[in-house]
């Protein structure tokens, strides 16, 4: 297969040149009331409202009900804080994807809500490092973008604050209410909310209804043996060599987030409760799981060895290559727009890609989440600079001041990036929006069977998925047992727990 033409993120953004290691003011100038403490702001907001109306009917005596979608300017009133009382400057770490949205953000929440911002832009690739640098040298950061597999280290070792000490507890209730159960779970050590949601996606099961169709079948497969049953029909009427894709490469964790999804999929979980390893129980889902994919590939011949080195954007690819080289896919979900939106890969656009539910006897899959989190450094600085903290992490992850989840929308609407707050599923703009490439209440029945990875965020979890899909990767190449493999993988787990 050629070298991917595009990533995803360089499909869905529009920005221009990638802004790295520098810190962008986000105070509006000529707004000096907030800086000098003005007490109010008062904010213009375009709503889109419904009005219901009588109109009178011209040749009866009736009257009708017409509902009318009007769009009105409404005047909100912002608290700023005290007069001849600043408030607090806020930073923000964020890594390098569309700092322009975020700084235009953050303009928007310095001129309605008060506080002078900072945008501190991080290299992608070193954010990691570079934030634990800045939390054990106590920069002045305020709030900063975490990913939920480091999510576990950093609570645990107090460098970020439960937003449940800090927002209104009817806050709190409000979004545990509308956040999906799988995010939560992201966003939760030791039964705290920590923060609120950046972005989040699943695993999603893709495929080309069209071939399905062609080989004599009308609905997507509902387990594992009906993936198997299609695929090889697949193979066999129309020639696709690899009709199951998958990665395990690196840059997508490995095996471990396939094997995690088949496994839920299935009803069962990598490890328990104790976070002991369940695999090496040959009945056990994670078992039955591997096992899949080993006969997929080297019993079968429906999938292929190469899922080890391959990204999830090649592998749609080469199920919208031209020829197609592929049936179904397992990939992260918002890669059904990569698939419908057309210029992306050869024949995007042209064919009828769609998602079901994962296949199993759960349909449950993989969840995961990005998040906004407040930083130990801002609890130091006190309660103002605390309290602006959460008003900034509700304004990016939550709602603003009318009740709207602005910030998630735009993101939504302008760069495609996965969402996990429920109630933006019955958005008209945002469900209009997902009809024009995905089915939206599938995605969001998905979104609502989805689960955290088992064990992700435990000390040794990295080193752990780097040497099991290692030792997977030889057992499918047939240079060692799978059971030799899976063992292996349990034992290093217990020694790394």
């Amino acid at each position: 297969m050629g070298k991917v033409n595009i990533t995803r993120r360089k499909a869905l953004s529009t920005a221009g040149k990638v802004i790295t290691g520098v810190v962008v003011s986000g105070v509006i100038a000529g707004v000096g009331g907030y800086l000098a403490g003005a007490s109010t702001v008062q904010a213009p907001i375009e709503r889109t409202v419904t009005k219901t109306e009588t109109v009178g009917m011209a040749t009866t005596t009736l009257t009708q009900m017409s509902t009318t979608t009007v769009k009105e300017r409404e005047t909100v009133t912002v608290t700023a804080g005290a007069p001849g009382k600043p408030l607090p400057k806020l930073t923000l770490a964020a890594w390098t994807y569309r700092p322009d949205i975020v700084e235009s953000n953050l303009k928007f929440f310095s001129t309605y809500y008060g506080y002078p911002t900072e945008l501190m832009v991080l290299p992608t690739a070193g954010y990691t490092a570079q934030m634990v640098a800045n939390f054990t040298g106590e920069k002045e950061i305020d709030v900063c973008y975490v990913r939920d597999g480091e999510f576990v280290g950093w609570a645990s070792a107090g460098w970020l604050v439960p937003i449940e000490d800090v927002a209104p507890s009817d806050k709190i209730k409000m979004y545990k209410e509308e956040i999906s159960p799988g995010a939560l779970e992201a966003m939760t050590f030791e039964g705290k909310l920590y923060g609120l949601p950046y972005y989040g996606d699943v695993m999603g099961f893709l495929y080309n209804h069209g071939m399905l169709e062609k080989v004599g079948f009308s609905n997507p497969p509902e387990d594992w043996d009906d993936v198997t049953e299609i695929c090889l029909a697949v193979k066999r009427n129309l020639g696709i060599e690899t009709p199951f894709w998958f990665s395990g490469g690196a840059a997508d964790w490995g095996i471990t987030r396939l094997w995690q999804t088949m496994t839920f999929s299935r009803g069962g979980s990598l490890f328990n409760e104790d976070l002991e390893p369940t695999w090496e129980d040959k009945g056990s889902p994670a078992y039955e799981a591997m096992k899949w994919l080993w006969d997929a590939i080297n019993t079968h011949g429906i999938a292929s060895v190469k899922g080890f080195e391959v990204t999830h954007e090649q592998c749609s690819e080469a199920l919208a290559g031209d020829p197609p080289k592929g049936f179904c896919e397992i990939v992260h979900s918002y890669n059904l727009f990569l698939l419908n939106t057309p210029g992306n890969f050869p024949r995007s656009g042209l064919e009828n890609f769609k998602q079901c539910l994962m296949p199993g006897k759960t349909h449950q899959t993989v969840s995961y989440c990005r998040l906004y989190g407040i930083t130990m450094m801002a609890k130091k600085r006190g309660a103002d600079v605390l309290n602006g903290a959460w008003e900034l992490v509700e304004f990016l992850g939550g709602k603003d001041k009318v009740g709207e989840y602005r910030v998630m929308k735009r993101w939504i609407l302008e760069s495609g990036l996965g969402f996990v707050q429920l109630p933006l599923y019955e958005d008209p703009v945002v469900k209009a929006n997902l009809s024009k490439w995905a089915d939206p209440d599938l995605k969001l029945q998905q979104l609502k069977l989805s689960r955290r990875e088992s064990g992700l965020g435990q000390p040794g979890y990295a080193e752990w998925l780097q040497f099991t899909t290692s030792e997977l990767q030889a057992a499918m190449l047939k240079q060692k047992s799978l059971d030799e493999a899976l063992k292996n993988s349990a034992d290093k787990w217990r020694a790394l727990k």
